[in-house]
C-alpha cells in the first residue's frame, strides 16, 4: 500500500493512505511517522479524519492505525463514519488507499462495498493464498461486492507461479 501510494504520489496524485490493518498496522512506521492519533480516534468519534491525517514523503496524507486500540468486531458499528469521512476527502485526493489487512468479513465487504476498486495483495505461500481464498469466500458471502476485486501476487519467484495463485483464487 505505502509503495502504490508513493508511486500515485511521484506520478503527481493527491494520495491519502489509511492504515485500517489494526491488528497490524505498520504504515506510519514504514513513513517514518509517529502520531499521537489515528484511524481508531476516527472510528471513536473523538478526532476527524482531517485532524488525525499526516503529511508523509513525496507528499503523501497518512491515517495511521492505533495499534491495539480497537478491535475488528467493535470497528463494524463506527466503521461508516470513518467510510464518510473518507469519502469526503474526494475534493482533496485524487486516491484513497485503504491498507485493511486480513480483516474480518463483514468489516472488509463494508470497505469493500465502498470502493470504487478492491486490489487484493496476497503472497504466494499456500498459507497466504488460504487466507486470502477464506477473506473472500467471507467477504463476498452475500453476493459479489459492487467494485470488481482485482489480484496482485506480491513476492513471486516468477511469472508462472503468479499466474498460478490467482488461477487458484
Amino acid at each position: 500500500a505505502v509503495n502504490l501510494a508513493a508511486a500515485l504520489a511521484r506520478e503527481g496524485s493527491r494520495v491519502v493512505l489509511v492504515d485500517a490493518d489494526f491488528a497490524g498496522p505498520n504504515v506510519a512506521e514504514l513513513c517514518g511517522l509517529d502520531g499521537a492519533y489515528g484511524a481508531a480516534d476516527v472510528l471513536a468519534g473523538r478526532r476527524t479524519v482531517h485532524e488525525v491525517l499526516l503529511r508523509g514523503p513525496i507528499g503523501i496524507q497518512v491515517l495511521p492505525a492505533n495499534r491495539n486500540r480497537v478491535e475488528p468486531a467493535d470497528c463494524t458499528p463506527a466503521q461508516e463514519r470513518l467510510i464518510v469521512q473518507l469519502q469526503s476527502l474526494g475534493a482533496h485526493a485524487d486516491y484513497v488507499l485503504v491498507d485493511a489487512g486480513s480483516g474480518n468479513g463483514r468489516t472488509m465487504r463494508r470497505f469493500w462495498d465502498a470502493a470504487d476498486a478492491v486490489l487484493l495483495i496476497v503472497q504466494p505461500d499456500s498459507v497466504a493464498v488460504m487466507d486470502a481464498y477464506t477473506l473472500v469466500k467471507l467477504t463476498c458471502d452475500d453476493g459479489p461486492p459492487r467494485a470488481a476485486i482485482a489480484v496482485v501476487v506480491n513476492g513471486a519467484d516468477d511469472e508462472a507461479t503468479a499466474r498460478d495463485v490467482q488461477e487458484r483464487l
